[in-house]
């Protein structure tokens, strides 16, 4: 898009946006529509893409069930 951005700002953009539990968690669902930075359709997610943000999450909920973990004991 047409922003005010160098390329490592719009980079770490990307970064932040595509790293939530929201944006992660809509990725799991192969088939699914993904979303461009308007809200419109932007083509479908992968099967391998869905298995990573699998992924992702599955070791985000682990990581923070372990903080819990140390926190209690």
């Amino acid at each position: 898009p047409d922003v005010d951005l160098t390329i490592e700002e719009w980079n770490c953009a990307v970064q932040v946006m595509t790293f939530r539990w929201q944006y992660l968690q809509n990725c799991t669902v192969p088939g699914a529509t993904r979303y461009d930075l308007y809200g419109k359709p932007a083509g479908t997610v992968k099967k391998a893409h869905a298995t990573y943000a699998q992924l992702v999450l599955d070791a985000r909920k682990k990581a923070s069930e372990k903080k819990q973990l140390k926190r209690k004991g």
